[in-house]
């Protein structure tokens, strides 16, 4: 492992591939880097800060969840093109926060906010409404709503199994195939 220094970024947000680093400082620029750390150009969101970010396998496209529930899919090689936006996700309580975003595939994108009892699948490809929701518990069995999500698998063979913890410390699966 080597330091590489980046200065005036203290990144709050931030999602790594080998071949693309992407970051925030919880405003509306990501800044861009290469597997060798070599900056790109940033994108720049427009309206609210960034939330969370994650990196499309093959690193061809970025999304971003910014803090009012917005989703959009940015192009890496072209920064400065109009983001497809996707359904927004409400918040379940102001501030709240979002679980976790992340591809499971290629195209294939789970968004979840902090507190909610489900996890939403979007087709990166198909604007608008979710493909697929995850299943809502009980009340009984997730009070506490959700506090992050996970996906097992890798990049190339991508990944059918998603985990979600909630706040009770309970562990849900869902299996996307």
């Amino acid at each position: 492992m080597r330091r590489q220094p980046v200065p005036g970024l203290p990144a709050t947000v931030l999602d790594a591939t080998a071949d693309l680093v992407a970051a925030s400082r919880r405003d509306t620029e990501v800044r861009l880097f290469s597997g060798q750390l070599a900056r790109l150009p940033p994108i720049r969101t427009r309206g609210k800060p960034v939330e969370a970010l994650a990196i499309e396998p093959g690193a061809e496209r970025l999304a971003v969840v910014t803090t009012d529930g917005q989703v959009s899919i940015y192009s890496v090689m072209d920064p400065e093109s109009m983001p497809s936006r996707l359904r927004r996700l409400h918040p379940v309580e102001e501030g709240a926060g979002v679980a976790g975003v992340l591809f499971l595939t290629a195209g294939r994108l789970v968004v979840a906010m902090r507190g909610d009892e489900s996890a939403v699948m979007f087709d990166a490809e198909v604007r608008g409404m979710p493909v697929a929701e995850s299943l809502r518990p009980s009340m009984a069995t997730c009070e506490a709503g959700l506090l992050t999500v996970a996906a097992l698998g890798s990049a190339t063979s991508g990944s059918e199994t998603l985990f979600a913890l909630d706040g009770a410390g309970r562990a849900r699966v869902w299996d996307v195939r």
